[in-house]
């Protein structure tokens, strides 16, 4: 009534609301002043059209939130629910949010200015509303060990805001780098660098790091910012993956560890890193760095390596810095990203990649105390058809000599008893031939898994220049068969069964044999 409802309108909200505490009353309306209900008389029928004064607007109350979700302690996981409870407005609710204030920025204080959240430009999250004034939302952003601060506040549709609440959720044990527990799945880590942030994540685990060594350089390897729960083991590996060259656990649980080590020779080596504590998850968090002492006339060089067709990073590629009969080398990680530190000046840079043409770059200048960004984008030769299995064509071709083929996959699907086959074409780039086209097939391919574990590569000759063909599994940059495809060589296999390769070559020309002959009347 006093927001200038009718009268009848404003009695029956009343008698919902009381119907709605399911108690034994029952509202009655007396509109006529004699004591008993009235429903439907005259009387009634004037009260739903009348309106006691032209009605009184208030003011509404800024929203308030009664509770949030309590402070939460992340081992790993990146994601987590944040919620508001006892939520309410006298006005019309427009949306209740929360703003995600990562650990770097942690120093500020939205609470006591709004106006700094916009500022900072932070990321924010919707929440939803579950009813009975809860709203809850899920913000998978977690990925920095460290403590998140998260504001909260309601909003109703007249843009009145209410006070900040706020919570914490702190990511102790995230680790980019897992898997990294053998080998073959180690990251890398960049010389100079940021710190890299580790855990153990379970009980035994086992983190592996590569790097190239340069012959004759000291390195520091150092292990800070332990957790209270880890007492962190380094060992240094070179070919032998099994017998360290050195190792370092001199101190304890959640005391830095430091490795003093020169290169007795240029190559990879690599590092395994463990928990001597035996404890996993929350308080086995670390950082490891790696260092070599440079001069202040040094610089950065630094980029990505990318396929050229795909534009998808190169892992594990190597680049080379060429200083006369030396170099030096970084590998790229798991992004393609590659960094090195090295003296000012101008110099000759590769990149290359297992399966990839070498890319040189004359004259690129490295500046001091600065950062050169040089991107690389290898073209591939052969192609990838999984992770384990690579093939190649090789075209003999009289313009230009032999010259890789392109490959173009034309499809692939399982079998009712799990195989797979796969099939494609090989044919030369127009880029290298003028007859060179995407429709005119030089080599058809036939790949079969079989659900056994073989793998059969089929090649099929289809046009006049020889081509070599050959294939790799798995894959490590040397192909294990190889083969020349002619025109009285139209079919080669490769086959890999249980660790080993074999090959198989047969002899057609295209003509029947000498003694068939024609019958009937052909035309």
């Amino acid at each position: 009534m006093l927001n200038g409802a009718a009268v009848y309108d404003s009695f029956t909200q009343a008698a919902n609301a009381v119907e709605h505490l399911e108690n034994e009353q029952t509202p009655c309306f007396d509109a006529n002043g004699d004591g008993n209900c009235d429903d439907g008389s005259t009387v009634v029928q004037f009260a739903r059209e009348y309106a006691i004064g032209m009605g009184v607007l208030l003011a509404p109350d800024n929203p308030a939130i009664g509770a949030v979700s309590p402070e939460q302690v992340l081992y790993g996981e990146t994601s987590a629910s944040i919620w508001a409870e006892n939520v309410n407005a006298t006005g019309t609710m427009e949306s209740v949010r929360a703003v995600i204030i990562p650990p770097e920025k942690s120093d500020s204080d939205p609470t006591s200015d709004p106006a700094t959240m916009c500022d900072l430009n932070l990321p924010a999250l919707t929440l939803n509303h579950a009813g009975n004034g809860r709203y809850v939302g899920e913000y998978d952003g977690f990925t920095e060990i460290g403590t998140y601060k998260i504001v909260l506040y309601a909003m109703d549709t007249d843009g009145n805001m209410s006070e900040l609440a706020s919570t914490k959720v702190r990511q102790s044990a995230l680790d980019r780098h897992e898997p990294d527990d053998t080998p073959d799945q180690a990251d890398v880590i960049f010389i100079n660098d940021d710190a890299q942030k580790h855990n153990f994540h379970e009980r035994g685990d086992a983190d592996w790091i590569r790097f190239y060594g340069r012959s004759d350089t000291s390195y520091e390897i150092k292990a800070g910012s332990l957790g209270a729960d880890c007492d962190i083991v380094i060992e240094l590996h070179g070919d032998d993956l099994t017998t360290p060259l050195k190792t370092r656990n001199l101190r304890g649980p959640g005391e830095d560890e430091l490795l003093s080590w020169r290169a007795p020779q240029s190559g990879v080596y690599h590092m395994r890193l463990t928990n001597a504590a035996g404890a996993s998850g929350a308080d086995t968090e670390y950082e490891l760095e790696m260092d070599i002492p440079i001069a202040p006339e040094h610089g950065w060089l630094r980029g990505t390596i990318r396929d050229a067709a795909s534009g998808e990073s190169l892992p594990n590629a190597v680049v080379a810095i060429q200083l006369g009969t030396d170099k030096s080398v970084a590998l790229s990680g798991r992004d393609g990203e590659y960094l090195i530190p090295h003296e000012s000046g101008k110099f000759t840079v590769t990149a290359e990649a297992p399966g990839y043409k070498r890319e040189t770059r004359s004259e690129v200048s490295i500046h001091e105390d600065d950062s050169t960004l040089l991107e690389f984008q290898l073209r591939s030769i052969g192609h990838l058809v999984t992770p384990d299995l690579w093939i190649r064509a090789v075209i003999h071709t009289e313009e230009k000599g032999p010259i890789d083929a392109v490959w173009r996959e034309g499809g692939r699907e399982n079998t009712s008893r799990g195989d797979t086959v796969l099939w494609g074409h090989f044919h030369a780039s127009p880029d290298d031939v003028t007859w060179g086209s995407g429709n005119n097939p030089d080599l058809f391919v036939k790949i079969w898994f079989d659900v056994g574990g073989r793998v059969d590569v089929n090649f099929f000759h289809v046009s006049v220049p020889d081509i070599e063909v050959l294939s790799d599994h798995p894959f490590d940059g040397v192909p294990d068969e190889h083969g020349v495809t002619t025109l009285s060589r139209r079919y080669i296999r490769h086959y890999f069964q249980e660790g080993g390769s074999h090959a198989d070559e047969q002899d057609e020309d295209g003509n029947p044999p000498a003694d068939i002959r024609p019958t009937g009347n052909p035309l």
